[in-house]
């Protein structure tokens, strides 16, 4: 599971400021699964973003 929580190129997952609301979201929330849930619906209702598909050569 660790290499799904990690930083990467797109996702800032070890910032001080981001660990820190990730925290406060989940503070009051049971399992871990409520918790992706809240972490989830936090970044889905509050940064947009547009998904791209490209499709490859051949495929369609």
């Amino acid at each position: 599971m660790d290499e799904y929580l990690a930083s990467t190129e797109y996702i800032d997952a070890d910032n001080p400021m981001v660990r820190a609301k990730a925290g406060e979201l989940i503070a009051h929330v049971g399992g871990k699964r409520g918790q992706a849930i809240a972490l989830f619906g936090y970044v889905r209702d509050r940064f947009p973003y547009k998904i791209k598909i490209q499709p490859r050569a051949g495929r369609f």
